[in-house]
């Protein structure tokens, strides 16, 4: 599920970095919300939100077949919640 790959993003991103040492990756905390969503922190130093949004959504449309709404909570320097 999109859940289940969002939850293991920081953990394939680690695998990554043995090979790509000096790749700099991005950290995601999921929350899983009481009406049923997901709260997504999206933390990086180069700070690409409109970037993870789109793949987000293109994952969910072409790979999981499900629509998805993203708001944007807060940004703040290095970090969008």
């Amino acid at each position: 599920t999109l859940e289940d790959l969002l939850v293991n993003l920081n953990g394939l991103h680690s695998n990554l970095e043995r090979d790509f040492r000096t790749a700099i990756f991005p950290q995601f905390h999921v929350t899983r919300q009481e009406c049923g969503g997901l709260e997504v922190v999206y933390t990086s130093s180069r700070c690409f939100p409109a970037l993870v949004e789109g793949v987000l959504y293109q994952l969910a449309k072409m790979v999981f077949k499900v629509q998805i709404e993203l708001r944007e909570l807060e940004r703040r320097p290095n970090k969008v919640l």
